[in-house]
């Protein structure tokens, strides 16, 4: 299984991150909200509001995080990471 072992760069709605098999990969954030933003009251509004991607954190069970609430598959994430 991978896991995020640390958060390289963030810009806009793009985050880098480095993985435990020492690959880095880019994931591009918008990709998500383009597919949510037709339900209502989803989580990922938050994701929306100014500021608030650079609000991300590096959780302690090896992935990232927002406000220790939202977070994704480690799995999930190296699968859509554009490979840098």
């Amino acid at each position: 299984m991978v896991t995020v072992k640390e958060i390289l760069s963030i810009s806009d709605y793009k985050i880098t991150l480095l993985f435990n098999n020492e690959e880095i990969r880019r994931i591009d954030f918008y990709r998500f909200l383009e597919l949510d933003k037709l339900k209502k009251g989803s989580i990922f509004q938050k994701f929306t509001e100014k500021g608030f991607i650079s609000k991300v954190e590096l959780a302690d069970y090896g992935t990232i995080c927002w406000e220790r609430e939202i977070d994704f598959c480690p799995d999930t994430l190296y699968k859509v990471g554009e490979k840098i």
